[in-house]
């Protein structure tokens, strides 16, 4: 019995692992699960293995026909309400030469408003990707 109870978690543990799409990082420390839609990261999920998986920090993609990101929200875990609260956002727009500028927020805490953190402008041709961790 004891047998065929520690063969069905092992069937289970080997399942889990090849339907995740997971990363683990800084020695053990962090896991990251990948959703994606195509060749494009849509979704970026980075867990605290602390001895189980806790929640940590999430970013959302998008983007544009081209497939270059327009968009990065960073979503940290807050475990009082059990909910994912927004803290950064990246937002990114191209020119036809290539170059791009990127604007940063911050999230207000006092209200629902996005604060401006910065602004960058590249003057070289630049390509900005989800990083895959790979």
């Amino acid at each position: 019995m004891k047998a065929t109870v520690i063969k069905a978690i092992a069937v289970v543990v080997v399942v889990i692992a090849s339907v995740m799409n997971t990363n683990v990082y800084a020695g053990n420390k962090y896991v990251v699960n990948y959703e994606t839609v195509g060749e494009q990261i849509v979704s970026r999920t980075v867990y605290r293995n602390d001895g189980s998986l806790t929640r940590h920090a999430k970013y959302n993609y998008a983007y544009n026909e081209q497939g270059q990101m327009i968009e990065q929200v960073t979503y940290k875990w807050d475990s009082d309400s059990q909910a994912w609260k927004p803290c950064h956002k990246a937002t990114f727009t191209y020119a036809d030469n290539g170059t791009a500028s990127t604007v940063e927020y911050k999230k207000s805490e006092k209200s629902t408003e996005w604060i401006l953190v910065q602004n960058i402008n590249f003057s070289q041709p630049t390509i900005l990707m989800a990083d895959s961790g790979k």
